[in-house]
């Protein structure tokens, strides 16, 4: 069997619920795998990630968990250039704030993939 790998398209994902477990072990570990394994291209402006999560101090659990979940191997210099793909979005889904802060994370180009990933509770 021979493995390729393939090119990703550019994307922007927003992750609603990216300070809960989900996220935290699931979720940004996988993307964090994929960028350390180059299917997607280290360029920052190839692909961002709008989560509800970014400021210092969630920037240090991220890490955290990457160091804990991730099926790669974790170095420093990977985790701070993966970091710099994520920006903080403050939402409160029951407000009208924050949705154009999210949405000025975005450019208006429509050839760009724009993915949304729900990582919330059921409820």
């Amino acid at each position: 069997m021979v493995s390729r790998i393939l090119k990703v398209p550019s994307f922007d994902l927003a992750v609603f619920g990216g300070t809960g477990d989900l996220a935290r072990r699931k979720v940004f570990p996988h993307y964090f795998t994929v960028y350390r394994c180059a299917v997607l291209a280290a360029d920052q402006d190839y692909w961002r990630v709008a989560a509800a999560l970014g400021s210092r101090r969630v920037s240090v659990a991220i890490a955290a968990a990457l160091k804990e979940f991730a099926a790669t191997s974790a170095r420093d210099e990977a985790i701070k250039s993966f970091l710099e793909l994520i920006h903080y979005v403050r939402l409160d889904i029951d407000s009208e704030a924050g949705w154009d802060l999210l949405g000025s994370e975005f450019d208006d180009d429509p050839s760009r993939v724009r993915a949304f990933y729900l990582a919330t509770d059921p409820d």
